[in-house]
């Protein structure tokens, strides 16, 4: 396949218009793993946060509520009381969404492979395939790093709170 210097040149900020449809796609994918097994095991509210912006737009479904604000910055966030939910099942809620950014990284990557040799189709899954396993590592991965400026602010991966939940004492 030949490629052309005007489409190299179209490949950045098309490749920035793919970033912008696919991370906050994948991120609401991602949480919305965590949402159904929460919704199955809890009869809270759940909270969904997409986006680092306080003043997103909300709405609710039901006893799901959203705020969003389309962004590039993998930011996500599934919150419920958590009040009557057993500790496996919260391990199972917390890696639920990096197994659906799993599912959806392989799926994009099939569609990588049975695409004909078209440019943008195969881009759009390049780019759809990468969000997707970066979403999984980094959510995966047991860790926690300070976020914003006061000292309570701390993002702690999926893996980080299945570790915890796992780690926990019975009672």
């Amino acid at each position: 396949m030949d490629i052309s210097l005007s489409t190299l040149l179209l490949a950045i900020p098309i490749g920035y218009a793919f970033l912008w449809i696919t991370v906050p796609l994948s991120t609401l994918f991602h949480e919305l793993g965590h949402v159904l097994t929460a919704f199955f095991w809890s009869n809270d509210k759940i909270y969904v946060k997409i986006g680092m912006k306080e003043n997103g737009r909300l709405f609710r479904v039901g006893r799901l509520q959203f705020n969003i604000s389309l962004s590039t910055n993998y930011f996500g966030s599934c919150t419920y009381k958590g009040d009557g939910v057993f500790r496996m099942q919260k391990i199972i809620i917390a890696l639920s969404g990096p197994i659906v950014s799993l599912l959806l990284a392989i799926a994009f990557y099939i569609g990588l492979t049975k695409v004909p040799e078209m440019l943008w189709p195969k881009f759009f899954l390049m780019v759809a395939t990468y969000v997707n396993a970066k979403i999984f590592i980094t959510t995966l991965f047991p860790r926690k790093r300070k976020m914003g400026k006061l000292p309570n602010q701390v993002w702690k991966s999926d893996g980080y709170m299945a570790l915890s939940w796992w780690n926990e004492k019975s009672d």
